[in-house]
């Protein structure tokens, strides 16, 4: 898993962003799993996600969900031969700001299973300035114990999953009885690691008021915040900002893992090795340098076979119905808000669906095939390749995906009709989920926020 976090700072993407995601590697090389944390990205004009995507989609990831509250965002990419392993995923979001009500600062979180291995994933904002140490702590607290995922009636906090990533701008600072101009010096002289001595990230775990129990990495880079915009000058301005670490990723590994590891993986039984953490100082448009590791984590390796499957009952022509046959494994629990979407080959995120058909809550108790035809007002007019994908709203991700298929160009050469003329069939569940449907599955937007509206913090 490779995590980033980046507050950065309400600008545009500008730049190249091969080295931040390591993606000068070969692809059998590249993690499994990006988990991308952003800070004061304001939505309705950035294009964050956009950018991000087209770094990442050409080298075979998906963009499996995406979480937010104003401008703190959390992206999980996923390469696509491992979307079958994933379960039971699931967002949350806590706001701290104004005592809660507000959500220019606190957490977002995905949380997923990936082979039934438990991994929760916090992307967070804390309080500023050098002298809001208790505010820090306290949000810390308040967002551990708000950040809550149910499935069949159990509920999971943070500490009940095997794994947590903790990244953010966490706007933990020097000390402030170190002068500026100390900082400035031990950092020219690389004494880094005497100047985290009076880190307050450091001192508070030290002391037991916050990340107790969570680790982090040894840090060799020099301070990530904050910088005049577009240079490698620290702050020049009339504040004089001193240097500091704000900008940081941990980690946590339950007990009940750390034991499971010992026990099963003899020659080495670590459960989690942080490959490396490194800031990113090329990078230019924000006050802020971008930080990001690359974890190599142990699982349970419950390679299970998908639970749906597909077969394709015979050729697809456009402008004609379209047949398939779906399996629902016995004992799978289904929903009648399940859903059958199809995607034409190349898509991007689960939303990419053209159309979809609703899916029979019943199989799973049952262990028998379903036989669907799709009325042709619904089949893909373009020519070219598709495929199906089962989309559980249980486990909120996909359960069956069937292999590449085609549809094939119209076969009667005289047919005049329009799709515009063909009356739509009142039985068949084909439209687009609602919004709500939507916004639940997909993105969690904070509602109470003015889309056009910007925040950005004031230091």
């Amino acid at each position: 898993i490779v995590a980033v976090t980046w507050n950065v700072n309400g600008q545009k993407p500008t730049e190249d962003y091969t080295n931040l995601l390591t993606l000068d590697k070969k692809d059998e090389d590249l993690p499994a799993i990006y988990s991308i944390g952003l800070q004061e990205e304001f939505v309705a004009r950035n294009g964050w996600e956009e950018a991000l995507s087209s770094a990442l989609i050409p080298r075979g990831y998906i963009l499996l969900y995406s979480v937010r509250i104003q401008g703190i965002v959390l992206f999980l990419f996923a390469k696509s031969q491992y979307l079958m392993y994933i379960r039971r995923v699931a967002t949350n979001y806590t706001r701290t700001g104004l005592g809660g009500y507000w959500g220019n600062k606190g957490g977002v979180s995905i949380r997923l299973e990936i082979s039934g291995t438990k991994i929760c994933i916090i992307n967070c904002h804390l309080p500023a300035h050098s002298n809001q140490l208790e505010d820090r702590n306290r949000d810390f607290h308040i967002i551990c114990n708000k950040q809550k995922y149910s499935f069949d009636n159990v509920s999971y906090g943070v500490f009940d999953h095997d794994y947590c990533l903790w990244l953010g701008d966490l706007n933990y600072r020097i000390h402030q009885s170190v002068a500026r101009e100390t900082v400035l010096e031990m950092i020219q002289n690389n004494e880094l690691k005497s100047l985290l001595m009076r880190d307050q990230l450091v001192m508070s775990q030290t002391d037991g008021d916050a990340f107790v129990g969570f680790c982090e990495e040894s840090i060799n880079f020099p301070p990530t915040y904050k910088f005049d915009n577009g240079t490698d000058t620290y702050d020049s301005s009339e504040k004089q900002r001193i240097p500091s670490w704000t900008d940081r990723i941990l980690w946590y590994v339950s007990p009940q893992q750390m034991r499971f590891c010992v026990d099963n993986f003899i020659e080495d039984g670590a459960p989690l090795r942080q490959l490396n953490y490194n800031s990113h100082p090329s990078y230019f448009n924000s006050d802020h340098k971008p930080v990001s590791c690359t974890f190599e984590i142990k699982g349970r390796d419950i390679l299970t076979p998908p639970p749906v499957n597909f077969a394709i009952a015979s050729e697809w022509y456009s402008r004609e119905d379209g047949r398939f046959e779906y399996t629902v494994e016995k004992g799978l629990q289904t929903s009648s808000w399940d859903w059958i979407g199809i995607y034409k080959e190349g898509w991007n995120k689960i939303s990419d669906y053209l159309n979809y058909v609703w899916g029979d809550p019943s199989l799973g108790n049952n262990n028998c095939r379903c036989t669907v035809t799709l009325p042709a007002i619904y089949v893909p007019k373009q020519p070219g390749n598709y495929q199906l994908c089962y989309y559980s709203s249980v486990e909120k991700c996909f359960l069956g995906i069937s292999e590449i298929f085609e549809v094939l160009p119209i076969r009667n050469e005289n047919t005049t009709e329009s799709f515009e003329e063909i009356e739509e069939p009142d039985n068949v569940n084909m439209n687009r989920p609602n919004p709500a449907i939507q916004e639940e599955h997909f993105i969690e937007n904070d509602k109470s926020i003015v889309d056009n509206t910007e925040f950005q913090e004031v230091d």
